[in-house]
């Protein structure tokens, strides 16, 4: 660090400056010194809504690696296992790109809508104003945004902000006693009235500053300026209003044919104006002149607070609008309110082609073409809508896809084809392929096509074989360390971060549960494994009422339902679950339904704090030998995780070997602490206190039972008591 001067007072964020201290070898890179300051953000605006939005997830090396690559021109390609921060990640290039390069377009792609929608989300929570986001797609309804992000959404939201912003600008003129001009009347009159009234008492301003000086000694030339301008200011509009008077004077004698009503009103008139001229207006300047030295000398008001021009408008910010506490302080405070009115006119400026357009389809059109500059879409999406966007002439210049590694190679093209090329050479300049090729790959239900075509390796997969340059993500923070474990091995390095060993939820141990996770071994139910209703359609319903039971165990030691999800590797499973849930416990208040009941195919990209899982078969391993889908099933859990199945038939693959050797050192039955609750004191993870050893499915239901009548007895004593 001996080349790095770092300032004693260094505050967020920072800038560096690179400096070069000698002469280079040849072929080599001179030697740098890297000088380190604080970098102040401009005021824009003194509401609190102004202050840019800061992104607070602080990137390891290897992730700062990956968002550089991402921001310079070219493709990267990014590898992120599970919990590594893939989609942090993307924002903080999206957000990079979108504030360097203002006039370049973005398109960000995923494979499923809950991918993208939860890019989305992150995106919209960072310094990106909302009206520059746009989301294509019927995904748009699953989002968790209070705003519509839709094309027709992003219409009106524009069409509302624009009478939004002219009411602002009637209020502005109102403050200037412009009343009636029709200043906020269009979006053009709105730049005019910028330009000659909002930029004029600017200008004016500053030029005033100058003349009083920074500590205000000359404020009464100013003031008294001021005075005879608007006595001038005045004088000509009782001028202009009597000689209005005159005309119409003139008027009526000339059709009344009267000579002396023309000249006894001219009379009248005269007198007036020599009284205005004579009045006397040294009484008041002095005053005024006083009053504001009194304030400069009492150090309660600078000079810029005295003669700042928009107070009045500014008066429903938060106060005092000028601190007071030096010239320096206040002159950033002002120049920050001007900064929130060309902000202001700019985005009405922007509103202007919405209220040209009359059409609705045209303004999406416009929308799309020209107004959006991040554009969000799946990749299905982008296929059913391209010869619409190359027919508009849609351009961009940058594009992000998420999972990479399980969208088709065709899939992955026309994305990068969505505008023309210019005289054969295409207009992107960045294609950013973030994904993880351990998991599962494009879903190709043609066997041939599959096997013999190789039709489900993704492009990313394929560059990743052709040894491309990749980011490796290596840090997780999703999982418990001894969770983690379970996928781990699959990856090169991958280790945990901070967060996940001093966290309080991931030191201590699950609420009445012995193990963070367990295989729980479950043999025949009476006298049945799993069973085939249909062709490939494949149940276990000893499996599907063990997974149940500890649902509504758990919901009643006092985990939260939405903090649950249920997971199984086949569709037919997935709908027995749904069955049993319905009829044992969705309809009681007291339990309700998981977050979701779905295959692990479906849940891919998404995770929760606990994660039950059902594997379903007792006479072969079925699809799960696939490492991929044994990876996914594995890494979805934050906090706990509780597999069942039949363990001897899953043992013996080779191919899941490392991950169910870990299983083999937990009991396979389901462990449970019974005499802890929500309010009991919380164990730290390690060896179980006084475990309860579950036996079989009856016993689980035994000791259920016993749960819910002491919660029961529990309760109607309180409300006894009560």
């Amino acid at each position: 660090m001996e080349d790095i001067d770092i300032p004693e007072e260094l505050e967020r964020p920072f800038k560096l400056k690179f400096e070069k201290i000698g002469k280079a070898e040849p072929g080599k890179r001179g030697p740098e010194s890297i000088a380190a300051s604080a970098y102040k953000v401009p005021n824009q605006g003194p509401y609190p809504e102004c202050k840019p939005r800061e992104n607070k997830v602080r990137f390891t090396p290897t992730q700062v690696e990956a968002i550089r690559s991402g921001v310079n021109p070219g493709l990267t390609m990014v590898v992120g296992p599970p919990g590594t921060g893939k989609t942090d990640t993307a924002v903080q290039v999206v957000n990079l790109i979108f504030h360097n390069f203002p006039d370049q377009k973005m398109v960000l792609v995923a494979h499923s809508n809950q991918a993208l929608n939860d890019l989305f989300e992150k995106i919209v929570a960072l310094d990106i104003p909302e009206r520059y986001l746009l989301r294509l797609g019927r995904g748009i309804e699953e989002l968790d945004a209070k705003q519509d992000f839709s094309k027709w959404g992003r219409v009106n939201h524009m069409l509302q902000r624009r009478l939004d912003l002219l009411a602002k600008v009637e209020r502005l003129a109102e403050t200037f006693q412009l009343v009636g001009q029709d200043a906020a009347y269009t979006c053009e009159n709105a730049q005019h009235f910028f330009l000659h009234h909002v930029t004029y008492r600017w200008e004016e301003f500053l030029k005033n500053l100058e003349v009083a000086g920074r500590d205000g000694a000359n404020i009464h030339k100013v003031i008294v300026r001021k005075k005879e301008r608007e006595a001038a200011l005045k004088a000509k509009e009782d001028a202009a209003r009597e000689e209005a008077a005159k005309d119409e004077a003139e008027a009526a004698a000339a059709a009344e044919n009267a000579d002396g009503t023309e000249g006894g009103s001219a009379s009248g008139a005269r007198p007036s104006k020599k009284r205005r001229v004579e009045e006397p207006a040294e009484e008041k300047e002095p005053e005024e002149v006083g009053k504001a030295r009194e304030l400069l000398a009492a150090g309660k008001r600078t000079v810029v607070a005295l003669l700042f021009p928009y107070t009045q408008f500014f008066n429903d910010a938060p106060q005092p609008l000028f601190p007071g506490n030096s010239y320096e302080e206040d002159l950033e405070v002002a120049f920050g309110c001007y900064r929130y009115f060309e902000n202001m006119f700019s985005e009405i400026e922007e509103c202007r082609a919405f209220e040209l357009l009359r059409n609705s389809r045209d303004r999406g059109n416009y929308l799309i073409t020209t107004h959006a500059r991040i554009i969000a879409m799946t990749c299905t999406h982008a296929s059913l809508t391209r010869q619409n966007l190359v027919q508009l002439n849609f351009k961009y210049d940058n594009l992000i896809m998420e999972e990479s590694a399980q969208i088709l190679e065709v899939e992955t093209f026309i994305p990068m084809l969505l505008q023309q090329s210019e005289r054969g050479v295409s207009r992107l300049k960045r294609v950013m392929l973030i994904g993880d090729h351990h998991q599962l790959p494009p879903v190709v239900k043609n066997r041939a096509f599959q096997k013999y075509g190789h039709l489900d390796q993704s492009l990313y997969a394929r560059f990743v074989r052709l040894r491309t340059p990749t980011s490796d993500l290596d840090l997780q923070g999703r999982a418990r360390p001894e969770i983690a474990r379970l996928y781990s091995w699959r990856y090169k390095n991958l280790g945990d971060l901070t967060n996940v060993e001093i966290e309080e939820k991931y030191v201590h141990a699950n609420v009445g549960l012995a193990y963070n996770f367990q295989f729980i071994n479950v043999e025949d139910f009476e006298g049945q494994g799993e069973s085939t209703p249909q062709p490939h359609f494949y149940q276990n319903l000893g499996e599907a009422e063990y997974c149940v039971a500890l649902f509504m165990y758990m919901r009643l030691v006092g985990f939260p339902a939405e903090k649950i999800s249920i997971l199984t590797t086949y569709n037919g499973q997935k709908a027995l679950i749904r069955d049993v849930v319905r009829q044992r416990c969705s309809w009681n208040p007291l339990f309700g339904e998981p977050s979701k009941i779905t295959t692990v195919d479906k849940f891919q990209g998404q995770q929760n704090e606990f994660i039950i899982v059902s594997l379903v078969r007792t006479a072969h391993v079925g699809h799960l030998r696939d490492v991929r889908r044994l990876i996914v099933t594995m890494s979805r859990a934050q906090l706990g995780l509780y597999v069942f199945g039949r363990f001897s038939i899953f043992e013996n693959c080779f191919e899941l070997t490392p991950v169910f050797s870990r299983f083999a050192k937990r009991p396979k039955e389901l462990h449970l602490e019974l005499d802890e609750g929500e309010n009991s004191e919380k164990r730290t993870t390690g060896e179980p206190a006084k475990p309860t050893v579950v036996t079989d499915l009856h016993h689980m239901w035994e000791l259920l039972q016993i749960k819910m009548k002491s919660q029961f007895q529990a309760a109607a004593a309180l409300a006894a008591a009560g």
